[in-house]
């Protein structure tokens, strides 16, 4: 990392400082692109799905007392009583902490677009997840 830092400060602040201005060449400007490339938004996805979510998540509440979901460990399947709404491949996942963590898990479409399934998750009480919205309601794992 620190070498890579040295080199972009060569390549784009060396000239100013020479006694002779130079440019960069396109030479050195694909070995930049070619080290700091992976720094900044090539950063392999994440699909490993934490043990403590993967299972059938129900919820009490009686507006939705016939739906659940279902995290395996590469995918997403929403059932609307006994019948699979949707079973969608997990391309990517993203956590952020805080009093409850925070979980976007994206979802690959029929097209083969993304799109994201946000909820969060807390420990406590062999764990609970809230969508986003309507964020009022806990779904709870089933043991099996």
């Amino acid at each position: 990392m620190i070498i890579s830092l040295i080199l972009l400060f060569r390549l784009v602040l060396g000239g100013l400082f020479a006694a002779r201005p130079t440019c960069i060449s396109p030479k050195w400007l694909f070995v930049a692109l070619a080290v700091f490339a992976p720094l900044f938004g090539c950063q392999p996805r994440n699909t490993s799905v934490p043990n403590h979510l993967i299972g059938l998540w129900k919820t009490s509440d009686w507006e939705y007392a016939d739906r659940s979901f279902e995290i395996t460990k590469d995918s997403v399947i929403i059932r609307a009583g006994q019948k699979t709404l949707s079973n969608r491949s997990i391309s990517n996942i993203e956590t952020t902490g805080g009093k409850n963590i925070n979980f976007n898990i994206f979802l690959l479409n029929q097209e083969g677009g993304e799109f994201k399934f946000s909820f969060y998750y807390d420990p406590k009480n062999n764990g609970e997840i809230r969508l986003k919205n309507p964020v009022k309601i806990a779904w709870t794992k089933e043991r099996r």
